[in-house]
């Protein structure tokens, strides 16, 4: 099945959207979450507080359509990339991926997780964290001889994947992501990680 093409509103619409969102990042690495506003991000895009409105609810949801984006893309990528590999040595490789694509938005990352940001914000980034976890535990690709609920597993994995992106992010270290994602896979699987 192919996409059809966007017609000139929809390419108007998306590129609005886009501005939107590139000035709101820009601003909050700038200045951080809380000091900028919904004006200063119209400001710096040159469009209408009621343009940003048409599209977003309030900066936290602009935000948030950000971010999601950006994770959307990363798994799809690790479930093409990862397609052959099994348990557990597949949750190895997603959480390298992880750390990877954290080192590479550290700042970005530092803003939204880090105590800089929203708190309702960071639950978001871990309620999605979760729901990614929830569905490869029950597709049968992850944690395939763990025992308790799906969504047990998932609450328990995404808060301690947060609790150590925000931990590495914010204290001095030299931790490479492999060695972080190695960590973590030890302290669940009970056994060093797997060669990459």
């Amino acid at each position: 099945m192919t996409n059809r093409p966007l017609n000139r509103f929809e390419r108007r619409k998306q590129r609005t959207r886009e501005q939107l969102k590139q000035a709101a990042l820009n601003l909050i690495l700038e200045k951080g979450y809380d000091a900028v506003s919904v004006q200063d991000i119209t400001d710096r895009a040159d469009l209408g507080r009621g343009t940003f409105y048409v599209h977003f609810a309030d900066k936290e949801d602009l935000i948030w359509s950000a971010l999601r984006e950006g994770f959307e893309v990363v798994n799809e990528a690790m479930m093409n990339d990862y397609e052959h590999e099994q348990s557990p040595r597949l949750e190895y490789l997603i959480w390298r991926r992880m750390f990877e694509y954290a080192g590479e938005n550290r700042a970005l990352y530092k803003v939204m997780l880090a105590g800089q940001g929203s708190g309702p914000l960071a639950d978001r980034v871990q309620s999605y964290f979760a729901s990614e976890v929830e569905a490869q535990v029950t597709s049968g690709r992850c944690f395939v001889n763990f025992t308790p609920p799906a969504p047990y597993i998932a609450q328990f994995v995404s808060g301690a994947i947060v609790r150590m992106l925000t931990w590495w992010l914010n204290v001095p270290n030299d931790y490479t992501p492999r060695q972080m994602a190695g960590f973590f896979y030890e302290m669940i699987f009970h056994q060093p990680p797997p060669d990459p």
